[in-house]
């Protein structure tokens, strides 16, 4: 019986409940949530890095669960924070969606790459934007994430185009704060102000406007 083997059985007549449900691996038990429970896999020698069916890691699910404590406590472990699924997701693309500023902080303070790109294009900071999580935003902005970097995913498309679609007036004030092309065209020749005017968004448009937004650009469809 391996080491491994014995720990599933040990947790099996756990008497903690009168029902156990066994994990049978490592990613089993980073969904349970428990700390605990996934330490005890990994003490018998589970691989932290093992891929479920869609590529993903322990450390990619503790995060989209958004389980600070299990993310934290995999990564004191080893757990390899610029690991990708099988669509080049990261872990810290997967905070960026969820605007959870506190696992974005951890992650980069365990040297996250905000620069890495899924197999579209897209970085964390095109899924900050479209979250709109202002202080998620922030740190990831303030860890010098590439503004002018374009997403096939977004059709083209620039964090701020993505923040002037889905966002707020704020963010699309801070990202043009640090430094993001106004008059930037999509694959379809359209600007932020484009889309923003054709939605309505007023307060978004004014914004764009202050940065100097060229009122007489032409898409492609004229």
């Amino acid at each position: 019986m391996t080491r491994l083997s014995l720990v599933c059985l040990l947790l099996l007549f756990d008497n903690s409940s009168s029902s156990p449900v066994l994990p049978q691996g490592l990613l089993e038990a980073a969904e349970t949530g428990s700390t605990e429970l996934v330490k005890k896999f990994l003490d018998a020698g589970a691989n932290i890095e093992e891929n479920n069916s869609d590529g993903g890691t322990s450390l990619i699910d503790a995060v989209r669960y958004r389980n600070y404590d299990l993310v934290k406590m995999l990564l004191e472990i080893g757990a390899d924070v610029n690991q990708k699924d099988y669509w080049g997701t990261t872990s810290l693309m997967e905070a960026a969606k969820n605007g959870n500023t506190d696992i974005v902080k951890l992650l980069l303070e365990h040297e996250a790459d905000v620069n890495a790109k899924n197999n579209y294009g897209s970085t964390s900071l095109h899924y900050a934007a479209e979250n709109g999580n202002i202080d998620t935003l922030k740190i990831i902005l303030d860890h010098k994430a590439d503004v002018k970097e374009s997403s096939k995913e977004y059709g083209g498309a620039t964090s701020l185009d993505v923040a002037a679609r889905f966002g707020s007036a704020e963010s699309v004030k801070m990202i043009l704060d640090y430094g993001a092309d106004v008059n930037h065209k999509d694959d379809m020749g359209r600007t932020s102000l484009i889309w923003t005017a054709e939605s309505g968004q007023r307060d978004i448009m004014k914004v764009l406007l202050e940065h100097e937004a060229d009122v007489n650009v032409i898409d492609n469809d004229g």
